[in-house]
């Protein structure tokens, strides 16, 4: 991908700021926002959006947030400081340079830090107020009691922009602060551990940062940030030297997406740590082996096509990594310096490239002098002191204000700096010699072999521990690391004094422990289960290419490497959201597909490369292009079932901004068909064979721009969603813009038959692509070629274990009651659509993503439970039934096509009161999981249905401008139950047939729901959600008592026992305070076939059987039959011979047709 992104350099001001004329943050960000005002400062990928924020825009909104700091501190008595914690995101590079132009300190903290860390960290700093990203899961409440100087906590998620941060940058707009702001204020305290874990705050002044911002030479780049933002070596590189020089920095989300950042924002240089350059340059060499091209032709590939320059520290950059990227043309180079010194001692030096082995260039107005060997340093970058640590602050600052580093180096002739080791890590041996071990560990990593290595004393001997580049020896096809690991030691001690030799080694099998700043804690050294044992440890390591490539994949998605090549990957930590992570870097990355049912058969590295080599083999099936295609499963649901309906589209109102060209979003749009084929289909009648797909890519597209008055516009929102009737040469799609007045509207519908959730996403970001004049390819696999796949493996019979799965699963489960409808029998010939929506208010993302990541599971397993647990309560049965629906792309060539790729499933759930928590949403996990293998639909085997859809229906940003979504009212299934992440928090929308469900009612169940997901977070054993239930939703003193199977008050609507004059009836209570009995309200059940639904009622069916001569009892039922259908059934008890044909006679004769069974039992066994 490519976004043209050059030009931007080409705007903004003419004059150039100098370090002479800037004091302060606050002169650094307003003057930069007058140089380069209209240049972008910063750019982030957000929901699949390029979201821009130039350097006029950013210092409007810092002044914003300086105005809110200056009030806290004059509300305070004394300069704010303001802690922030959080993953990096343009929201927090505004709020950090926000609060140091407000004259307030930004205390940073490592979002990776535990609480004690967290704590000591806020007291030491004696931080004001604590700003932290929800996602992070703290427990504020307890740090707010361990923090007494803090004064309120405030959310940063980037998603709430621009309500972000309570509001603060809305509530602030347009003020600018009224304090002054010195040059010796301190600015910002950043938390350094060293190589102990001892937590110092380093305090750097206003002057401080800005002699950092101009003390080198820097060209005007684009950038992407990749360093921690609380690290001082961010903060100068990633954002104060950009604003000094007007460059762009961009963000990435999250270290998996890196490349794909690279690729989308093409950087020029970048700025990161030598494990980084060297995981990145490892990409481009696999590439090239993968692919056969050179590694100057995939260099794009990882980097994007405009970078030549990487600046690296905070570790050793081994010499030989630095020609490597030299052959491949980038310049690597490495600066020196320490956060006391904000952070800038040494650059890198472009010019001179003979110098790339050294630590770079001193800066401007940095002194050095060599005290005992120790680097020593003065300049105007050097820190204020230790926060609250004087006598620390002594140690390291001479009486006559000298830094000292507490490295052993020298400086050349031509003032580049060479670090040679660490005065506190010396060795000192019994002969008196001196070693500093940092020397030899350079050494050994200078060899590719090393990922990670220690020097130590040993009983006056130089020990080495050393963890092993494990992709490395796959690459070279190396299997025994001991031997790689002692060749190595032999070659690093052949250039080596004999004092200095390594003596003694262990191989790691697991890295290092590592402090925030990512520095090996030295003390902490491998205990016996960490130590290569070839006797004793049985993990496998790749053993070829392919098993490399298919572990790194692995290992990207799961986080780690704690695993062999012949480990099942779902115990090594693999959930249901990995796996479809895990398919889709399969396709991408290694051009392997792979079907999820096919990928859980074979879990382990070892059989995935296996199967890797068989496919390469395999014969094609037929995807040329035809005129008439099949229909999918979900595709005749749609339209049999639900023709004419308006759960069969999925519409969106947009108000636009008004800056927004209709003509060009017009272009985009039209611009969609050729890239996703389906969109131009026509769903008809084909002869007499029934609905099938008809395929014309020529049709001709017609998205009109419509004008309207304000007065017609009322009116014609009435009437935007129109039902898809699949007449011949109907379009699948409704998409038209409107001019109202000023206003700018976008109707966009494409009918759910060829579309979904997933498909909107899809579609709404390639507009926004194609918009902003970016080329994208036409899909390679489209759906067509997913109905031939699908229609092929139906004919192979590839569905059959499908169905034996699900009758496995459900077969055996029959429906015998309806939960929470409305009293008495309806007439659902027809129904009237209606709707709740809401928030639940006691679960927060936060403690829900803390929860799921801990169990394992995904945010969808966790609300299903709950779901199914309440319906478990409604209606006085363990055993329970739901169905709910995931986006069906099992394949790794599904991803990203458009289509009706959706799957619904059936969720049976046996709950046990006697399960633990944990228990009880891993074994929920586990059967989701199992179910999603299978590709084959599930009709809904009762009406109640839930789907959880995260964030996948916001869309914010349309035509590289905001952009406001209308809610729509469609028609709705008798009950569905949606879940959407907004906001930080949850929303429901509870869509329902009103003459079916009692609307007070299933606000109840809501908030039972609400109630219930709250005390999942925090309850050990499942039998104490029942008791979390409010009081409220319990009926008033005095009225019948409703008791469920293990004894327990039942609330409000909920189905139990209820023993009158000694006889025990089910039974239930109403919200008007009387008794409903089963038999009167609850026996009227959904059952759905392929023509539509009918609501059977069971207790009338009953009656009907009993009134025939010689049956003893009866039970209607709906139950999964073999066919993959709903059946309506009934078991006969009986003693007699009865005459089959003749009791079916009679039932056809006192039924409606809708109500005769399609199966019979007798005796609990299939009459035939």
């Amino acid at each position: 991908m490519f976004f043209c992104f050059v030009s931007n350099f080409l705007q903004g001001g003419a004059h150039m700021m100098t370090f002479e004329s800037i004091k302060t943050i606050r002169d650094l960000v307003t003057e930069a926002g007058k140089a380069y005002e209209n240049r972008v400062y910063l750019r982030t990928l957000r929901n699949n959006m390029i979201h821009d924020t130039t350097f006029g825009q950013f210092s409007l909104e810092c002044n914003a947030i300086a105005a809110w700091t200056a009030e806290q501190s004059k509300n305070l008595g004394h300069q704010a400081r303001v802690a922030m914690i959080s993953s990096n995101s343009a929201l927090y590079v505004r709020m950090m340079l926000g609060v140091m132009v407000g004259g307030g300190t930004t205390v940073f903290l490592d979002p990776q830090a535990t609480e004690d860390v967290i704590c000591a960290c806020l007291n030491k700093a004696e931080a004001d107020i604590l700003i932290w990203e929800p996602k992070l899961a703290l427990d504020v409440d307890q740090i707010r009691a361990r923090c007494k100087a803090i004064t309120q906590t405030i959310h940063m998620a980037e998603d709430d922009l621009p309500e972000a941060c309570g509001g603060i940058l809305s509530a602030y707009r347009g003020q600018h602060p009224d304090n002054i702001v010195d040059e010796k204020d301190c600015a910002a305290i950043i938390f350094t551990s060293g190589t102990t874990g001892e937590e110092k705050g380093v305090m750097l002044s206003n002057a401080n940062l800005i002699d950092t911002t101009f003390n080198g030479k820097f060209d005007v780049s684009i950038k992407v940030s990749i360093l921690p933002m609380h690290h001082a070596f961010s903060l100068k590189a990633d954002f104060l030297t950009p604003l000094g020089v007007g460059s762009t920095t961009c963000f990435h989300n999250g270290m998996d997406k890196l490349v794909e950042a690279l690729q989308i924002f093409e950087p020029t240089c970048l700025t990161m740590v030598p494990m980084i350059a060297n995981a990145l340059y490892n990409k481009v060499f696999v590439l090239s082996q993968q692919t056969g091209k050179t590694m100057e032709e995939c260099k794009p590939l990882v980097f994007g096509r405009r970078i030549n320059q990487i600046a690296t520290g905070g570790a050793h950059l081994p010499s030989e990594l630095v020609d490597k990227y030299q052959n491949i043309g980038i310049l690597i180079g490495q600066g020196y310096g320490m956060s006391e010194c904000s952070p800038s001692i040494s650059i890198p030096c472009w010019g001179r490239p003979d110098k790339a082995h050294s630590s770079g260039k001193l800066v401007r107005g940095c002194e050095v002098r060599i005290v005992d060997g120790e680097i020593q340093v003065k300049s105007p970058s050097v820190m204020m002191g230790y926060v609250n640590a004087p006598e620390l602050t002594a140690q390291i600052i001479t009486q006559d204000g000298w830094l000292r580093t507490g490295d052993v180096g020298y400086v050349d002739d031509e003032r580049f700096i060479y670090i040679t080791g660490r005065i506190k890590n010396l060795i000192i041996l019994s002969n008196g010699e001196n070693v500093a071990p940092e020397q030899i560990e350079n050494l050994l990593l200078d060899h590719q072999l090393v990922e990670e290595c220690l020097i130590y004393d040993d009983d006056h001997l130089i020990a080495a521990e050393i963890y092993p580049n494990s992709k490395y020896m796959a690459l070279q096809g190396i299997s025994d690391a001991q031997s790689a690991v002692e060749e190595v030691i032999q070659k690093v001690n052949a250039t080596l004094p004999s004092y200095k030799r390594i003596a003694k080694h262990l191989v790691r099998t697991v890295p290092f422990k590592k402090t925030g700043s990512n520095k090996i804690i030295r003390s902490q050294r491998a205990s016996q289960h960490m130590i290569l044992n070839p006797e004793v440890n049985s993990r496998r390591i790749p053993e070829n290419e392919t098993q490399q490539m298919i572990f790194d994949c692995v290992a990207q998605i799961l986080g780690h490497q704690d695993f062999g090549v012949d480990t099942d990957i779902f115990a090594a930590g693999l959930d249901s959201l990995g796996c479809i992570m895990l398919l889709s870097a399969f396709s991408e990355d290694l051009k392997f597909t792979l079907e999820l049912d096919e990928f859980m058969a074979i879990p382990t590295v070892e059989k995935l490369a296996k199967r890797f080599a068989e496919k390469s083999h395999w014969d094609e099936v037929d995807h040329s292009i035809r005129p008439v295609y099949g229909m999918s499963g979900v595709q005749m649901s749609f339209a049999y079932v639900m023709r004419g309906n308006t759960t069969s589209n999925i519409p969106f109102l947009f108000k636009l901004d008004p800056s927004v060209d209709l003509v060009r979003m017009q272009r985009a749009i039209k611009g969609l068909f050729p890239i996703h084929p389906i969109l131009n289909d026509v769903v008809q009648m084909f002869q007499d064979k029934g609905y099938a797909n008809f395929r014309d890519d020529s049709r001709p597209v017609n998205i009109p721009i419509i004008d309207k008055s304000p007065e017609e516009w009322e009116k014609t929102m009435k009437d935007l969603i129109r039902p898809y009737l699949y007449t011949p040469g109907e379009p699948l799609y409704h998409i038209e813009l409107y001019r109202v007045g000023n206003n700018k509207y976008l109707f966009f519908d494409v009918a759910h038959i060829i579309s979904d959730g997933m498909t909107a996403s899809i579609l709404l970001e390639d507009m926004n692509r194609l918009y902003q004049g970016e080329t994208l390819e036409p899909e390679t696999y489209t759906y067509y070629d997913f109905l031939i796949d699908h229609e092929h493996r139906m004919k192979m019979g590839l569905h059959i274990p499908n169905i034996v799965y699900y009758c496995k699963l459900m077969g055996d489960k029959r429906i015998t009651r309806s939960i929470l409808n409305l009293p008495g029998e309806q007439n659902l010939s027809t129904h009237i659509n209606a709707a709740l929506h809401g928030r639940f208010r006691n679960v927060d993302e936060a403690h829900v993503q803390a929860f799921c990541r801990a169990n394992n599971i995904s945010e969808n397993v966790f609300f299903l439970t709950a779901f199914n647990y309440l319906v478990s309560i409604y209606s006085d049965n363990s055993d329970t039934i739901s169905s709910s629906v995931h986006n069906g792309r099992i394949d790794s060539r599904w991803g990203r096509i458009a289509g009706c790729l959706f799957s619904n499933y059936g969720f049976r759930r046996k709950f046990e009161e006697t399960e633990s928590m944990v228990d009880a949403v891993r074994t929920s996990g586990r059967q989701i999981l199992e179910t999603m293998r299978c590709y084959l639909k599930n009709p809904h085997p009762d009406e109640m249905f839930f789907q959880y859809q995260g964030k996948l229906l916001e869309h914010d940003c349309l035509g590289g401008a905001s952009a406001e979504s209308i809610p729509l009212q469609l028609d709705s299934l008798p009950f569905h139950l949606m879940v959407m992440n907004s906001k930080g928090g949850y929303r429901y929308e509870l869509r329902f047939w009103e003459n079916r469900f009692d609307r007070r009612m299933l606000q109840m169940f809501v908030d039972a729901m609400d109630a219930i997901l709250e005390a999942m977070l925090t309850v050990s054993k499942l039998s104490e959600l029942h008791e979390a239930l409010p009081k409220a939703l319990y009926p008033a003193a005095g009225a019948p008592e409703i008791r469920d199977r293990y004894g327990r008050p039942q609330p409000i609507g909920a189905w139990g026992t209820l023993t009158e004059n000694g006889v025990e009836r089910t039974a239930r209570i109403l919200l008007d305070g009387t008794v409903d009995y089963l038999e009167t309200s609850g026996r009227s059940i959904m059952v759905e076939n392929m023509f539509g639904r009918n609501f059977p009622n069971l207790h009338k069916i009953e009656e009907v059987l009993r009134g025939y001569p010689g049956v003893d009892g009866a039970q209607a039922f709906s139950c999964y039959w073999q066919d993959n259908t709903i059946a309506l059934c009934a078991d006969i008890a009986t003693g007699a011979e009865l005459d089959r044909e003749a009791l079916c006679a009679y039932l056809a004769q006192n039924l409606e047709k809708g109500m005769i069974p399609q199966y019979l039992f007798k005796n609990s066994t299939i009459w035939k």
